[in-house]
């Protein structure tokens, strides 16, 4: 695209020489020669300040809303974040593939990534067939970013969306207009900014706004908001609905997906799954068809994700075997999501730190019961729970207590009231740090009594919201065992 057509999509004025720019960044240190860098102003940096440094990295110009006297051509506009979003749709205009739009409480990007496995089929050459996004690209920088990364080789698209508040997946949805959109799940998260579960529920359910007549809409049949959603579906004339469950629930929709987790390959397997580092083994039925799947995910919720992938696929005209391959082939945990390593002292660490909620919360320690031996729950604060706050980290003490979790330690600052609920759910064994250099020195010599000779064994689970920045804890429990590798 040259310089002069953004301009026009941007509602810009180009000021400098137009030329033609081969892609677009917004992080000054990782443009690449012919970029087209987006200054944007975000809660702790101005991308203004490092367009020089985008130039010398080989950008040919820069979008921005400041004058700035730079040795780049520049588009000035009002605003960076809506241009950024304006040029995003402009680019996903000029192609046709299929495009899955994902939202939901929980798992939104393990499914995204279990879609694209199985969309990308299994020959090597045509692993790039489907666009998917960098990490959890899924708002409104992360969106457009992605859009624009697609090309005419892309035969599929799937695109994560997420939100703090009311009307931000309506905007998303109308940036990529989605061919099929799932909603995995509504749950407390975000609650700050949406007050409760129904606004949640309706926050994600604008991804449906994005949809044309012939759309299809996927939805859980598991979860307590699918009639709420099928309702609203009717309501505003999207007729096409696929219905999946990992509890055999799904069997009044006009195509059915779901999971038997009792009947599987080996008579072991159900019970088994979720309490081994190898994953889950379970059969997926679709419209009909059976087929026996080996995922290399721990947790029972990571079944729902993979029917809620199968649902998207079959929706997208793609057949049981490929569903099966794909969800047989994937690699295991992504990064913060229940990765399994060996750390110190031959402990077992869990790490989903990448963020928390209440839901996810729970279904980590689901994973970290599964586990036998001794079992410690290492905790950071659940971010954005609005007035209940305290009470929902109260509710996660207390099950931590029933998951068998013999020792709490918390991380955060003294006096914080949602901390505190993790203890007074749990009890007189929670112990809170506001460092992480004084949690590790509690930490490790428990962690080295517990594995003494005829134990059986230590698991120990690290989660908490982004801000929270947990992954300090397990790159010091990691790092200093011999390697540090994947169980």
């Amino acid at each position: 695209m040259r310089l002069s057509e953004a301009a026009a999509v941007t509602r810009g004025e180009l000021r400098g020489r137009d030329c033609l720019f081969t892609g677009v960044a917004i992080d000054s240190r990782r443009c690449d020669p012919g970029d087209l860098f987006v200054a944007l102003r975000g809660a702790h940096h101005d991308g203004h300040d490092f367009i020089a440094q985008a130039g010398g990295n080989g950008a040919v110009g820069a979008l921005t809303s400041a004058a700035r006297r730079e040795p780049v051509a520049q588009i000035r506009v009002a605003d960076t974040t809506a241009a950024l979003g304006r040029l995003g749709a402009h680019w996903r205009a000029g192609f046709n593939p299929l495009l899955v739009a994902v939202t939901g409480s929980n798992g939104k990007t393990t499914v995204s990534a279990l879609i694209a496995a199985i969309l990308n089929g299994g020959a090597e050459r045509e692993r790039d067939r489907c666009l998917s996004p960098r990490a959890s690209f899924n708002n409104h920088w992360g969106v457009p970013m992605t859009l624009l990364r697609m090309r005419a080789h892309h035969t599929h698209a799937v695109i994560e969306m997420g939100m703090n508040r009311p009307g931000e997946i309506a905007y998303l949805s109308g940036l990529a207009k989605p061919d099929i959109a799932l909603i995995n799940n509504a749950a407390p998260a975000h609650l700050a900014g949406l007050t409760d579960v129904q606004g949640v529920a309706d926050a994600k359910a604008e991804i449906f706004s994005g949809l044309g007549r012939d759309g299809i809409a996927v939805l859980n049949a598991d979860d307590p908001f699918h009639d709420h959603w099928q309702r609203g579906l009717r309501r505003i004339g999207v007729d096409n609905t696929v219905s999946f469950s990992a509890r055999g629930g799904a069997q009044d929709a006009s195509i059915a997906v779901s999971a038997d987790a009792n009947d599987a390959t080996d008579a072991n397997d159900a019970t088994d799954a979720a309490a081994t580092d190898s994953g889950n083994r379970f059969a997926l039925n679709i419209g009909g068809q059976r087929a026996q799947i080996r995922l290399s995910l721990p947790g029972a919720h990571n079944v729902a994700n993979a029917v809620a992938a199968g649902a998207v696929a079959f929706a997208a005209g793609i057949g049981i075997e490929q569903i099966q391959a794909g969800l047989n082939a994937f690699p295991g945990a992504l990064p913060g999501r229940l990765a399994i390593f060996r750390g110190i002292h031959g402990a077992r660490i869990i790490d989903d730190s990448y963020n928390a909620n209440p839901a996810s919360t729970r279904a980590a320690l689901d994973v970290l019961a599964g586990f036998a031996g001794e079992r410690i729950a290492v905790l950071g604060a659940m971010a954005e729970l609005g007035a209940h706050s305290d009470e929902h980290h109260r509710q996660i003490g207390l099950y931590a207590r029933q998951c068998g979790v013999r020792c709490l330690l918390v991380l955060g600052p003294c006096g914080d009231r949602g901390l505190e609920g993790y203890a007074s759910g749990f009890g007189a064994a929670a112990e809170q740090y506001d460092q992480v250099d004084h949690l590790l020195a509690r930490l490790a010599p428990l962690m080295e009594s517990r594995a003494a000779p005829g134990k059986n064994g230590l698991t120990v689970l690290v989660k908490g919201s982004r801000a929270a920045a947990m992954e300090r804890v397990v790159a010091r429990l990691v790092a200093k065992s011999e390697g540090g590798w994947p169980c």
